[in-house]
């Protein structure tokens, strides 16, 4: 896994929030949980990481990701508006304060480190899923067939993912994603549970 770095090891503000967490490899499908629960769970409020990533054909700046250059992401640490942030597989990736701390229920994917982080400060107002493949070769094949990285880049993310899924019992769900529906009806009652148990009023679309 990559470097990580905690900015901001005490939290000020901001735990009136809580935070939807969702971990995994990249291609285990936490977009597509994140798509869901955002349709059927409007009132959630959606975070969007800081990253030097290249966007990919489709991303739009602001939606999957704010994309900045190494300067500008220095930049945004110098000014302490990252909690954390990760070097992985080439890239920076950063968890903003105010995107996480907006207030109310927020959804956030995040790498392993990020998400442990995370969770090690807000405690208990954090519900973590962590989002398996079924295996490494299934990984593989939905990498490919998303085909938006070189060979090269595959097989660095899924060594990255072997050392990934070591870590998948830290966290409080751990959901293997054979079936994208069962496993979002998994987590989808989890959410329910956990924001049963912080008195959160539940808003389900019809």
């Amino acid at each position: 896994m990559g470097t990580h770095h905690v900015v901001d090891s005490e939290i000020e503000y901001g735990l009136s929030t809580k935070i939807i967490l969702l971990v995994g490899p990249s291609g285990a499908g936490k977009g597509s949980i994140a798509h869901l629960l955002r349709r059927d769970f409007p009132s959630l409020g959606h975070t969007v990481s800081l990253t030097t990533r290249p966007p990919r054909p489709g991303d739009i700046d602001g939606e999957q990701y704010h994309f900045v250059d190494d300067l500008e992401f220095e930049k945004r640490i110098e000014k302490g508006d990252l909690i954390e942030y990760v070097e992985f597989a080439g890239n920076k990736y950063g968890t903003l304060r105010s995107e996480l701390f907006k207030g109310g229920i927020v959804l956030a994917e995040l790498e392993v480190q990020g998400a442990q982080c995370i969770k090690k400060l807000c405690g208990d107002n954090v519900l973590s899923i962590f989002i398996a493949p079924p295996s490494l070769d299934a990984l593989r094949e939905r990498l490919i067939a998303r085909g938006t990285e070189k060979e090269v880049e595959i097989e660095k993310r899924i060594v990255i993912a072997e050392q990934e899924m070591k870590s998948a019992h830290d966290f409080d769900m751990l959901v293997i994603n054979h079936d994208l529906h069962q496993a979002y009806e998994d987590i989808r009652k989890g959410v329910v549970r956990f924001l049963s148990e912080h008195n959160n009023d539940i808003v389900l679309s019809e």
